[in-house]
């Protein structure tokens, strides 16, 4: 298996940004998968969910690495074609939402809502601002009264049942209203992000699972408002991940990406300066340590990695 070190991440990292940043073609759209062997050979497929995911994780990239060979430009083309041809009006409503595979997908404006905010931050342009908080007001109009969120709508006949529920937008949902508050200073928003948190929390919702979205809104939230309670819910969902094994013995790359990205995340929350002494648990970067090594071995030498 071969060694990890801090360069050889940083390489591999940006490899994969470089790769990801050629693959948004003229039009702004991603070629979204291809053969391996033939990079030539396409399907038709396409997520308009993991389009505005991609163009939040690129600009979180420019932040540090600005000069990466096009990077920039593959980000304006991207975000100008999220937001002509994904964000739509809600029915009569000022809100916004994204229709993925012919569905209403709510972890769509939750994403929507970090990508435009990361567009604030990038250009000072308050569209972007205004953008958000519509994207934030359908997530808001889902939420029920049990802090849970309704995730899939179904917006006419289909032809075959399909799943209305997919626990990963619940986080999503959450991590974008923390993102919000802390972006407007509108304590609103935060509001309804920690009241649901905490109605999860009581039944440890998605403790089991790879939770990355939960403890990304967990560490926003915890920057807003210490909270004891909050922090052992982050640690609960952690200690789940590292006592489950099947990701190990998974041939599937993006789990195992999901699990690392999850634990890196509780890294910085316990590192903060919110944990007095807080320090990462040893387990806990041996985890990371192990599994970006088992990364490295599906990564390819054109910057790209392989599904499984």
């Amino acid at each position: 298996m071969e060694s990890l070190t801090p360069t050889r991440a940083m390489a591999v990292a940006r490899a994969g940004t470089v790769r990801l940043a050629a693959m948004v073609r003229a039009d702004g759209r991603f070629l979204y998968r291809y053969m391996l062997p033939d990079p030539t050979i396409t399907d038709a497929a396409y997520s308009e969910v993991r389009h505005i995911g991609a163009v939040w994780a690129l600009i979180d990239v420019e932040v540090s690495e600005p000069s990466l060979p096009g990077l920039s430009t593959a980000i304006d083309r991207a975000a100008a074609y999220m937001i002509a041809k994904i964000f739509r009006p809600f029915g009569g409503t000022d809100a916004l939402c994204v229709v993925d595979e012919g569905f209403i997908k709510l972890g769509g404006s939750a994403l929507g809502v970090a990508a435009s905010l990361s567009l604030y931050r990038r250009s000072g342009d308050r569209d972007h601002l205004e953008r958000a908080v519509r994207l934030a007001r359908f997530i808001v109009l889902q939420r029920r009264a049990d802090g849970d969120f309704l995730h899939i709508l179904i917006p006419g006949p289909i032809a075959k049942p399909h799943p209305t529920r997919a626990d990963l937008f619940t986080g999503q949902a959450l991590f974008a209203l923390a993102l919000l508050s802390e972006a407007t200073g509108d304590p609103s928003w935060r509001d309804l992000a920690v009241d649901s948190m905490d109605q999860l929390a009581k039944r440890d919702f998605a403790v089991g699972t790879q939770a990355q979205w939960m403890l990304y809104a967990l560490e926003v939230l915890l920057r807003l408002r210490r909270d004891p309670q909050l922090l052992a819910y982050a640690a609960r969902l952690v200690d789940a991940m590292l006592a489950d094994v099947s990701i190990r013995q998974s041939p599937e790359s993006t789990p195992l990406a999901c699990q690392t990205e999850a634990l890196i995340v509780y890294a910085r929350i316990l590192r903060s300066s919110l944990v007095e002494g807080g320090d990462p648990a040893v387990s806990t970067i041996a985890r990371i340590r192990q599994n970006l090594r088992r990364q490295l071995l599906i990564f390819h030498p054109s910057g790209a990695f392989v599904h499984s």
